[in-house]
């Protein structure tokens, strides 16, 4: 219960509190307090930034610090004059402003001393809320047929201003899937790219959308996104549905690599590219074959059934291995299929070769730690071995390098590995010391080849090389030589400049 009363000589009073319970009798007679009481007026007035002033729903709220027996509070409409009674004294005052299509309220909370011809300004600041509304139709999609790969459509989408202001929104592409997987080539663009609306504004938009020309089949999901320019974080998405028909079915067989060298009872792998160059969207399972080889070679495919989906490929690998009678030049085709067990009539094919071929080792590069050593120096003997050939040297027992000097062997190196790439090159080395060797020119022999066994090779004349080093000093009758050729020379040049002086 509010009662105020105003006395004959203008002062006011006023009664705050419960009255108790009231007998329904024609007559009773309530004895209440009143308590002197301050007149509170004043005038609400609403702003919005456009130059016109709306009518708003202001609630006040004054509480006296001292407790809550002294309450009031008063609902004003905007643009109105306000009243009311209060006991003189502290009071916290709230006021909060809501508007219901903004769907957001505004609150103040201030101490106040309530007193007369007091005065106090009370403002209200909106605080700027961006938030909006992106919608599809989808029902709208079923009045589209399925378009064909590269064809294009157009879809109507909704942006609506849920904020408390006026707003510009950005629209954008996130990207475009197909059963959850990205897909690349779409083209999406609008009618407009930015729209600008007022509170509760709506416009629509066009979306246009082509699909590349390897689209895949069924439905491809393009998901866009309306973003508020004045707060990034105010933005919603949308899906639109494009459904594209199953045009065709493809699949292939590559390899970058037809033909490939390969040794007696050795393998060598051929990588296939399988590919499914259909436009569905499923995983296909695709079947693998060889034609059966000739006697002694074999071949394998490490999957003979991939499962690859529409406009994608899967790697397969094909290992082919040679008969060990195999002789230089002997070849295999190796004929492949691949057949869509979808339908059985889709097929692809290729044909790979393997050569058989021989490794050839050989012997390069030798070089001396001294270029003229003296009788009884050290020195060390270094060579290159290397593979020249078409396929790989093998060898169980590993391979060794012979180091000769004049025929005679001053030491063997021990290879160990069992394989020589194909130009692989390996350094190898011997220490030897020329005690005891004659002085002059001696001849510096590196051979390879398998250790403690043969090897089938191109060339089996060139697994060795040589080179002469000068040991100590030149044997006499080469210096005889040279002195008797000095004399010669120097007769020669004495008879030729007589001549000349007597034809002066």
């Amino acid at each position: 219960v509010y009662a105020n009363y105003v006395t004959p000589w203008n002062t006011s009073y006023g009664y705050f509190g419960q009255i108790p319970p009231i007998e329904p009798t024609p007559y009773q007679q309530l004895d209440i307090a009143l308590i002197r009481s301050v007149n509170i007026s004043g005038h609400i007035y609403y702003y919005n930034m456009t130059g016109k002033n709306n009518a708003t729903l202001v609630n006040i709220t004054f509480i006296r610090d001292k407790g809550t027996d002294y309450e009031a509070s008063k609902t004003i409409e905007g643009n109105a004059s306000y009243e009311i009674y209060l006991v003189p004294g502290i009071y916290t005052i709230s006021a909060s402003y809501f508007e219901c299509n903004m769907n957001i309220t505004y609150s103040y909370d201030r101490t106040i001393e309530v007193s007369e011809s007091m005065r106090y300004d009370i403002n209200l600041t909106k605080v700027r809320e961006c938030a909006l509304t992106l919608y599809w139709n989808k029902t709208e999609n079923q009045t589209f047929e399925p378009i064909n790969q590269g064809g294009s459509v157009s879809y109507n989408i909704t942006v609506t201003n849920n904020g408390n202001d006026n707003d510009t929104f950005a629209l954008s592409t996130l990207g475009v899937t197909n059963n959850g997987n990205p897909v690349e080539g779409w083209n999406v663009s609008f009618s407009k790219n930015t729209v600008t609306l007022s509170l509760n504004e709506s416009e629509t938009i066009t979306v246009n959308i082509t699909a590349p020309d390897n689209a895949l089949a069924d439905n491809n999901t393009i998901t866009i996104k309306a973003t508020s320019q004045n707060d990034t974080s105010a933005f919603d998405t949308t899906d639109l549905i494009v459904a594209v028909n199953r045009i065709n079915d493809d699949i292939n067989i590559e390899c970058d690599e037809h033909e490939k060298w390969i040794s007696p009872l050795e393998s060598v792998d051929f990588v296939l590219s399988i590919e499914n160059n259909g436009n569905n969207n499923e995983n296909d399972l695709i079947s693998l074959t060889v034609d059966p080889l000739p006697k002694g070679w074999n071949v394998s495919l490490d999957n003979y059934r991939p499962f690859i989906l529409g406009e994608s490929k899967a790697t397969v690998t094909l290992t082919v291995t040679a008969p060990s009678n195999a002789k230089l030049d002997d070849y295999t085709n190796i004929y492949l299929y691949a057949t869509l067990e979808r339908n059985n009539t889709t097929v692809a094919s290729n044909v790979l070769k393997a050569v058989v071929s021989f490794p050839d080792l050989t012997v390069k590069n030798i070089t001396f730690s001294k270029s003229h050593p003296k009788i009884g120096e050290s020195l060390t003997i270094n060579a290159t071995v290397c593979n020249l050939g078409n396929v790989n040297a093998f060898s169980s027992n590993g391979f060794e390098a012979r180091f000769y000097v004049d025929d005679k062997l001053i030491n063997t190196t021990y290879i160990n590995q069992t394989t020589i790439m194909v130009g692989e090159n390996i350094t190898m080395f011997a220490d030897w010391n020329t005690t005891g060797v004659e002085p002059g020119w001696r001849t510096v022999k590196v051979s390879v080849g398998a250790h403690n066994g043969t090897l089938d090779e191109l060339n089996n004349n060139n697994n060795y090389a040589t080179k002469f080093l000068l040991v100590g000093k030149e044997k006499a009758w080469w210096k005889l030589v040279a002195v008797i050729v000095g004399i010669l020379a120097c007769m020669g040049a004495v008879i030729l400049i007589r001549k000349i002086r007597r034809r002066r």
